[in-house]
């Protein structure tokens, strides 16, 4: 059997058979290429919907710090001014988070 083969498993899992996981990330180990998924943003208008949107982002070695930061410091502002997590936000803090 050759290894580069796929398993039945493998192939109705659709498995590319040169990808594995890294820190439960797709890895591509024949392009040394590490990918990173975003969820799509839904509406996000309160304090609980924000935070929603910032954790389902996994990241685990930090490599998409320099796009989250901006997010965290949104929701550390939202956390400052103590408003509450269903209260919808200011139009100018939900501007700041659609761009």
């Amino acid at each position: 059997m050759d290894p580069e083969e796929l398993t039945y498993a493998k192939d109705q899992l659709r498995v590319c058979l040169h990808e594995t996981k890294l820190l439960g990330l797709p890895y591509d180990k024949e392009k040394d290429i590490l990918k990173l998924t975003f969820p799509t943003a839904a509406p996000t208008r309160t304090k609980r919907a924000l935070l929603s949107q910032i954790a389902k982002i996994y990241d685990p070695l930090g490599v998409s710090a320099p796009r989250t930061l901006d997010s965290n410091v949104l929701y550390g502002e939202v956390c400052v001014k103590k408003i509450s997590w269903d209260t919808v936000l200011k139009l100018s803090l939900i501007s700041y988070w659609e761009k």
